[in-house]
């Protein structure tokens, strides 16, 4: 990730932070993955990539999802959805949409 930083590569960058985020997620290190993913985000947001804005929104849903944070989870959810949308990211938005009907459940 240092190298990517410094190679100035910010759509890698923010790949990698994305990728990161989940590796945490998965290994239930909730805090740090929730760090990378909002830095992600955040990078995201200034290169206009929706597509990564989306797919991270998804992992951070899953994150609260999995703490029984179904409020919150539906707010990621929603960002997902939206940002899935507007880049036309067809699987992020299938998946934005079931896993936002599972909190209701």
């Amino acid at each position: 990730l240092r190298e990517l930083r410094e190679s100035g590569d910010r759509y890698a960058v923010s790949v990698v932070l994305r990728e990161a985020g989940v590796v945490y997620a998965s290994t239930h290190q909730r805090p740090r993955a929730k760090e990378y993913l909002l830095e992600s985000i955040a990078l995201s947001e200034q290169l206009h990539d929706n597509s990564n804005v989306g797919l991270s929104s998804l992992v951070l849903g899953y994150c609260a999802g999995d703490a029984g944070e179904y409020a919150q989870a539906r707010g990621y959810f929603d960002t997902a959805l939206r940002s899935c949308r507007e880049s036309g990211n067809r699987y992020g938005l299938a998946h934005a949409l079931m896993n936002r009907a599972y909190t209701f459940l």
